[in-house]
């Protein structure tokens, strides 16, 4: 009799468990098994090892797209693309695209109003554009202003963002979303980074130009406002 009632026990244990992790499944289909959002906003750029007086990046826009897939009641992972433009004076605003793997912890609620922190990786391909600025260089022994044209330079880094964001339900299916967020970028590479060999240009009459690299991209602060489509809302 011990024997069977161990064995039932043993079973009842076991139905137990699968209850739970059915049920944990069932919660995370139903709690909005997946989302697909768009965010808009402004972003700041935050240049390290800058020339001294250089000037740092200034504030510009940023669209965002971002999904996830529910692998946990609480817990999404996806991934976001991005493109933000950069002014950084004198020269053209910068054009970063970026991309990456990132996970999402939303508590789950029934509630209309919902919160969540994220974190990931991501991988940024930074561009800036050719631009021409009138500079003193030596013409007969003698400084003149001269029309210079400075090359395209591009190149990347990595980042990892981490923020948190805020939802309300506007719609059946949709939600209106806030985000702040944070990127941290390192592992700078390509001629857009490379504070050793400059950035170069050509003057009007052919002399060669060298400028120096503005910095690198080390921090970067964002705020952005959109709309997410949740099935299970």
């Amino acid at each position: 009799m011990r024997s069977i009632s161990r064995r039932g026990g043993r079973l009842l244990a076991a139905i137990a468990v699968a209850g739970c992790v059915l049920g944990a499944s069932r919660d995370a289909r139903a709690d909005t098994p997946w989302d697909l959002g768009l965010g808009l906003g402004p972003m700041k750029r935050f240049l390290a090892v800058r020339t001294p007086g250089g000037e740092d990046a200034g504030f510009g826009a940023i669209a965002e797209v971002r999904g996830h897939v529910a692998v946990l009641p609480s817990l999404r992972l996806g991934g976001y693309v991005s493109h933000d433009i950069s002014p950084l004076a004198p020269g053209a605003a910068r054009q970063i695209t970026s991309l990456g793997p990132r996970v999402k912890y939303m508590p789950v609620s029934k509630s209309t109003i919902r919160w969540w922190a994220f974190t990931g990786l991501g991988y940024s391909h930074a561009i800036a554009p050719s631009y021409h600025q009138t500079l003193q260089l030596p013409f007969s022994g003698q400084l003149r202003p001269s029309d210079v044209k400075v090359d395209t330079v591009s190149g990347g880094f990595l980042e990892v963002p981490l923020g948190v964001g805020m939802g309300a339900q506007i719609a059946r299916l949709w939600m209106l979303e806030a985000e702040l967020s944070g990127r941290i970028g390192f592992g700078h590479h390509g001629g857009a980074y490379d504070l050793d060999a400059g950035r170069e240009g050509r003057a009007a009459d052919g002399q060669l130009v060298v400028l120096d690299t503005p910095g690198v991209d080390r921090f970067a602060i964002g705020f952005t406002i959109g709309a997410s489509y949740q099935p299970g809302l």
